[in-house]
């Protein structure tokens, strides 16, 4: 519980501090508008008869830029000990699940921060977990329109002695249940709603305007359309340093009501932020840097007026300006285009042909384009987004010099990808984090394992230590591109040749660079599989729920491989991996149901089996018949197991002597 006069002076430290921020940062969100006006094909209002139609040169560049790096990236959670290779590999694929579409929709948040990025130079997410009612992660995206940071912090987040975001919606009714439950001051939600209007709609205060002009630069009216059907307070969070501790605060910024305020390690153990950060162009001294619309912005901007320009000089060529000889011509008015017109002149005072003369308008059409061009050459010398990168692209360039460029493009995209894979670093590490303070309960993960996809459990003594490492994203995609390329020619060099090569290896190599995943390389590999997905998946259902002490019915489709998963999972799983409050015991009572399912669909194994050989035999038989030479000359297959029901039993009897503590 914090002091009511240290509060006071928090809450005071705090509303200074975002009033000096907004200060410090409005003539940079006041340049940032103007990128987003551009990138949304907003223009101004321009003089009379002037163009001024925009090009899509800004949002073409940050479209490809982003196609670059659209790719969220893998996450590995590494052992530093070899003993916690499960337990690394159970983060790892709890990792994958949290940030599923069906879940956590991360790729989706990652985009969104990409995206700001392209604008402001910096991306800015917010990590945190929860225990009430249950564990749940949260990954979000924070607006640079709402983000405080402090002025003079430099690059590195951390060291920053208050950070925040601001324009955080709470409902009077969110408000009252947090009341309820324990996490808001009862005090300060009286004072918030005493001081604070109640209006059911989302308030348009100074800190929301340039949110709203975004909406705007898309013909969007949000001041006249922002009823919500709900009360609502627009509240500030703020993470602040007074007198030498770290501060959460969660609070009103206009009236100082209070509605959370705690130190900061009471919400996390490691002292830290809930923020990460990544700049596209880093400055150690400068948290706001530089962006790649700055780059582009004034090449787009002159490359714009040009084209205008250029327009304005064909108007004024198809409806140039004429001098008049008043005393021939009577009635001015005559002179402007209609179908079939008659102008009245006076034939005694000239000829109307010498009565008008054009005044000449000089074609810079040629220039215009020179210049365009150059400039879009140019921007792309610069920056590496070139034409063939935007997908134009010379048909007759050669391939070699097209991987060139692409190596080029991908060098470029690769720096600042580095400073983006260190940020998914730190949100691995706010990510085991969170699940050593709120996880509680096991929970079920789906890895893979040496038979391919199996579901296990991840326990708190599975959160260990882990070195984070990060692969994937556009950029290392168009490395590895180019890396298979070459291997691929190296071995087609090598068989061409006649140079003997590892048959298993060569097959691997082959479907490695065919993209196929792991488990897909892992059961083609396999000649012993029977390879039938559905029936695996059968079988770790039936492995789920005996862990769980229900009775799985039994299955008329096993086959080898169905029984061999149980048979496996048996061995490599209990006795100490899935310990419960009953101890060993327990195991046992796992290991002894497990044996006896697989064993018995051991019969029902052998007899798929060996249906599916009398099939195959009658196949051949039916070939060899049409091709004439009959079934026996035909050469026997080789790619399916061999099924033995002694040798399934054997294994079975291994396992149970080698497991069983009551067995010798």
């Amino acid at each position: 519980m914090v002091d009511k006069k240290i509060q006071a002076q928090i809450v005071t430290n705090a509303q200074k501090q975002i009033d000096n921020w907004e200060m410090f940062y409005s003539p940079r969100l006041r340049q940032i508008k103007k990128f987003e006006d551009m990138y949304a094909l907003r223009v101004s209002l321009q003089l009379k008869n002037r163009f001024n139609i925009p090009l899509p040169i800004l949002s073409g560049y940050i479209d490809t830029f982003k196609s670059k790096i659209d790719e969220f990236p893998n996450v590995e959670f590494n052992p530093q000990e070899e003993g916690d290779l499960k337990a690394s590999r159970k983060v790892s694929a709890l990792w994958d699940s949290e940030k599923g579409a069906d879940r956590g929709q991360w790729a989706f948040v990652d985009r969104g921060a990409k995206t700001l990025a392209m604008f402001s130079g910096r991306a800015t997410y917010k990590y945190f977990a929860e225990s009430d009612p249950e564990y749940k992660s949260n990954f979000e995206v924070v607006d640079y329109y709402d983000f405080v940071f402090e002025p003079q912090g430099g690059a590195d987040l951390e060291k920053h002695l208050f950070c925040g975001q601001i324009n955080i919606f709470k409902t009077k009714s969110q408000i009252k249940r947090g009341v309820d439950s324990g996490l808001y001051q009862k005090d300060g939600m009286n004072s918030l709603i005493l001081s604070v209007s109640n209006k059911e709609s989302k308030e348009n205060d100074r800190s929301m305007e340039n949110k709203f002009n975004r909406l705007q630069s898309l013909g969007l009216d949000p001041n006249n359309n922002n009823f919500v059907g709900e009360g609502t307070f627009n509240l500030a969070e703020m993470y602040t340093t007074f007198d030498g501790k770290r501060y959460y605060l969660f609070f009103d910024r206009k009236s100082g009501a209070v509605l959370r305020i705690e130190e900061l390690k009471e919400m996390f153990k490691s002292n830290e932020y809930p923020f990460v950060t990544w700049a596209t162009h880093e400055d150690p001294f400068n948290f706001s840097s530089k962006s790649p619309c700055d780059d582009v912005y004034p090449v787009a901007d002159s490359m714009v007026t040009l084209f205008n320009q250029a327009l304005d000089n064909v108007q004024k060529r198809n409806w140039g300006m004429r001098g008049v000889d008043t005393s021939v011509v009577k009635n001015l008015n005559q002179l402007n285009w209609r179908p079939d017109g008659i102008i009245e002149f006076d034939g005694n005072k000239g000829n109307i042909k010498n009565a008008l003369v054009e005044l000449e308008t000089p074609d810079n059409s040629g220039q215009v384009q020179n210049l365009v061009t150059f400039l879009d050459n140019y921007l792309g010398q610069k920056t590496g987004i070139t034409p063939a990168t935007q997908g134009q692209s010379d048909k007759d360039q050669k391939v070699g010099i097209f991987y060139g460029e692409l190596q080029l493009v991908a060098d470029r995209i690769d720096y600042i990808s580095k400073m983006y894979r260190e940020a998914h670093v730190k949100i691995g590490k706010k990510f085991v984090q969170g699940l050593q303070e709120h996880m509680g309960q096991p929970m079920a993960v789906k890895i893979l394992g040496k038979d391919g996809a199996e579901w296990t459990e991840i326990k708190n003594e599975d959160l260990k230590e882990f070195d984070i490492s990060i692969s994937g994203g556009q950029s290392e995609l168009q490395l590895n591109e180019i890396k298979t390329r070459k291997q691929a020619e190296a071995l087609d060099r090598l068989l061409k040749a006649g140079t003997p090569v590892n048959k298993e290896w060569f097959a691997e190599m082959t479907l490695r660079q065919g993209d196929f995943d792991e488990e897909d390389i892992k059961r083609a590999m396999d000649l012993n599989s029977d390879g039938d997905d559905e029936i695996l998946s059968e079988a770790a259902k039936a492995i789920q729920d005996i862990i769980q002490g229900k009775i799985p019915e039994r299955n008329r489709g096993a086959t080898v491989g169905f029984v061999n998963k149980i048979l496996d999972y048996a061995e490599d799983n209990t006795f100490g991996n899935l310990k419960t409050e009953s101890g060993q015991a327990k195991d046992n009572e796992i290991f002894s149901k497990l044996m006896e399912y697989a064993n018995l669909h051991m019969p029902i194994a052998q007899q798929n089996a060996m249906r599916k050989a009398q099939q195959l035999l009658a196949t051949q038989d039916i070939q060899g018949a049409i091709q004439g030479t009959g079934g026996a000359n035909l050469p026997k297959r080789t790619d399916q197991p061999v099924v033995s029901s002694e040798g399934v039993q054997q294994k079975s009897a291994e396992i149970s002597g080698k497991n069983n503590p009551l067995v010798g």
